[in-house]
């Protein structure tokens, strides 16, 4: 980091306190000078990584919002889809068994034709 007045670099400095190489006259690091400007610069890097965070939780949410949409209006048309289907089968069991009063109770033909089935899938539907 950059000092920022006196240009000292804090991470290539020498390990005890001197004086500044650029001839501010301040001492690093006791200096008030390095010291605020090091704390500036701290911060402003701070602020940048909060500020990127802040973009990527924004975009983030977005998505988020923009999948849920999605998911509600796939529901909507599904829902919609649902209730033309037991239409069609309320529709289609009230037609008249296609073995007339004389469909049986068992056997291979019970529940074969078209009404009876659409019977059959509105009843378990429920």
């Amino acid at each position: 980091m950059n000092c920022g007045e006196c240009m000292w670099h804090r991470d290539c400095g020498p390990e005890v306190p001197g004086k500044c190489e650029s001839g501010c006259g301040d001492v690093w690091p006791e200096g008030p000078l390095c010291k605020a400007a090091v704390a500036l610069a701290d911060a402003e890097a701070r602020a940048e990584a909060a500020e990127e965070k802040a973009g990527d939780m924004l975009a983030e949410a977005h998505e988020q919002m923009m999948l849920r949409n999605t998911a509600v209006e796939s529901a909507g048309v599904l829902s919609a889809k649902v209730e033309r289907l037991r239409g069609y089968l309320r529709d289609l069991a009230e037609g008249d068994c296609a073995y007339g009063d004389g469909c049986p109770d068992f056997g291979s033909r019970h529940g074969t034709c078209y009404p009876c089935q659409a019977r059959k899938a509105l009843e378990e539907s429920k």
